[in-house]
């Protein structure tokens, strides 16, 4: 009676066999981090994949039984993202939804000390330091969170954001 919960990448699922095996197990969710839905973004983060690699992950996906249990991880909103690239994303896991029924979730991004996007936070115009983390609590500085994404203005981000009509209340 256990189900498992657990993280995957694109290319793993589309190793030769593995989907199918994972078939035969009891699987609550399989989150897959894409991160970003436009190919620049995929090799600024270093990610090792392709759009065209997600959509053949998706569509491998769609003819098996994992497909409602999977679900695409996006995060929008990286440090040289503008709008566009946000919603190029969000219409990416779009298009893969309606083509192949697939699931999809959106973190916006965060910035954390000793990543390599905080490492080159200062290229990016981000000019805050590690006592922006001394007390941090999502809630009370989600409204900050514009600040590491200088391409996006603060009433515009809040905006594309999914489920934005939630976040209102923390625009000030």
């Amino acid at each position: 009676n256990e189900h498992l919960y657990f993280s995957a990448r694109v290319n793993d699922l589309l190793y030769p066999g593995l989907v199918e095996a994972l078939e035969t197990i009891k699987i609550h969710s399989i989150q897959i981090g894409v991160e970003c839905g436009y190919d620049e973004g995929l090799r600024r983060i270093s990610k090792g994949i392709t759009i065209e690699a997600v959509e053949e992950c998706a569509e491998k996906l769609s003819k098996s039984t994992l497909n409602k249990n999977a679900f695409f991880k996006y995060i929008i909103g990286f440090p040289w993202e503008t709008v566009d690239y946000c919603l190029k994303t969000m219409s990416f896991a779009q298009y893969l939804y309606e083509k192949y029924g697939s699931s999809n979730s959106f973190s916006p991004f965060i910035l954390f000390p000793g990543s390599s996007i905080w490492n080159d936070r200062r290229q990016y115009g981000i000019t805050i330091d590690k006592e922006y983390f001394d007390d941090f609590h999502i809630i009370e500085r989600l409204a900050l969170l514009p600040q590491i994404r200088p391409l996006i203005n603060k009433d515009r981000w809040f905006s594309i954001l999914p489920g934005n009509e939630h976040l209102a209340q923390f625009r000030h």
